[in-house]
């Protein structure tokens, strides 16, 4: 059998702590070394480009530095097959792909915008790509090291860690007006390399060996189950009516003449404050239902929270609500999510899970990006007021299919039946 991950006998290095502490520590302390780099460079290098002279139209190819982003999950099943046993099947991505990630971060801190923009470009595209590598490996390790019961505190902090690593990444544009712009990207990376060390002294239970070949097609080996078809389908259904009404919220401010001090407050404190306040308090709520009730129970609050942005736009409110708004949409959005990505787990192979979670990831990423642009034709034909009104309808509507057709998961991980050639690591070697 697989190692217990709530061994107390499994350490980190001679301290005495429990492996149930550690793991926690060092998964938290991963999410927040992504996330670091991840928030900065779509935040700093637009403006870097612009003061530097780019024009436009190059500034706009940036985008390019997300398709690795989308399509990760392509290259998951090699994540999930290959790894050095002894050291740790995850451990060997990942100190790997952060090492790599600090030199390549490195390299690109002494390029020059203007006349090394395409090196920049590549670089930058080889960056994303090995950072989503990252995160397939720690999403895989914690699909593999926690419980059903744990997924949502692990979830939590891989919240916490994002609301950390938005606010230090977007703080790190202060550091760039004092200290330069090459020591300030060379700071970006010093938590990949810190993480690097932890993780040496971080005992990963053992992995399960994938005996047969896998491809780029084992990423959609997860179809094969109308468990995961339905859910996909399901979770698309209750994210649509969220994304139709942030994303023109968004305009809707500059509309309403809001100034940009009061836009990054909402936006960039009030929300992720609330943010990490709901990834801390949500697994304690989780805990006491199922994952099927507190999916309805969050998706029904959420639509009735996302409804009040129908106030301003209708000029029944004052500007001075939506800081009320976006406080109590940040706190319920977190524990949306936060059990969104549990579930994401629970129909996760321990074999291949960091294979089903990216694809998990990544079909609601494309979701969400299709709903964005019609988010934009619809706002503008049918006006803020209108589009947010659909938008809660469509939420509530989703909601009551998820009432109709969700099925918690029976056990903690899916049947691998359809996954053969997973053999037992204790039975190799």
């Amino acid at each position: 059998m697989i190692d217990n991950p709530h061994s107390e006998t499994n350490v980190v290095g001679m301290s005495e702590f429990p492996q149930r502490r550690n793991k926690f520590f060092v998964l938290f302390f991963l999410y927040i070394s992504a996330y670091v780099p991840a928030f900065f460079f779509p935040l700093v290098f637009p403006i870097m480009l612009r003061q530097s002279g780019a024009p436009l139209e190059r500034i706009g190819l940036l985008g390019l530095m997300t398709i690795p982003v989308f399509v990760k999950f392509l290259w998951a099943p090699y994540v999930d097959k290959y790894g050095n046993k002894k050291f740790g099947h995850y451990k060997t991505w990942l100190v790997t792909t952060q090492l790599i990630c600090a030199a390549i971060g490195s390299v690109v801190a002494f390029l020059s915008f203007i006349d090394q923009f395409w090196w920049i470009m590549g670089l930058g595209i080889l960056f994303a790509a090995v950072l989503s590598t990252q995160m397939i490996a720690v999403n895989g390790l914690a699909v593999q090291c926690l419980s059903k019961e744990e997924r949502p505190r692990g979830n939590s902090l891989a919240g916490i860690g994002m609301s950390v690593g938005t606010i230090t990444g977007g703080s790190m544009l202060f550091l760039v007006d004092r200290i330069g712009y090459t020591p300030t990207l060379l700071l970006t990376f010093v938590p990949l390399i810190v993480g690097s060390v932890i993780l040496l002294f971080f005992k990963e239970v053992d992995h399960p060996v994938v005996a047969r070949k896998v491809s780029v097609l084992s990423s959609f080996e997860s179809f094969k189950s109308a468990d995961m078809r339905r859910w996909l389908l399901l979770v698309n259904l209750c994210i649509v009516g969220d994304t139709l009404i942030i994303c023109m919220v968004r305009p809707m401010l500059v509309d309403k003449g809001l100034s940009l001090d009061s836009i990054g407050l909402m936006l960039g404190i009030i929300r992720p404050v609330f943010e990490t306040v709901g990834a801390i308090t949500c697994p304690f709520v989780i805990k006491f239902f199922s994952r099927k009730t507190n999916l309805v129970s969050f998706n029904i609050v959420n639509a009735m929270i996302l409804a009040l942005f129908i106030l301003p736009a209708m000029n029944v409110t004052g500007n001075n609500s939506l800081y009320v708004i976006f406080a109590l949409v940040g706190f319920i959005n977190s524990y949306k999510f936060t059990l969104i990505y549990s579930i994401f787990m629970d129909h996760s192979r321990k074999s291949f899970g960091a294979t089903d979670f990216a694809l998990q990831v990544s079909v609601i990423s494309i979701g969400v990006s299709l709903y964005s642009v019609l988010s934009g034709i619809l706002g503008s034909w049918l006006g803020y007021a209108t589009l947010f009104s659909i938008s809660v309808v469509l939420d509530l509507m989703g909601t009551l299919f998820i009432g109709l057709f969700y099925k918690d998961p029976v056990t903690e991980s899916p049947s691998e039946q359809w996954s053969d050639g997973v053999v037992n690591a204790e039975t190799v070697g």
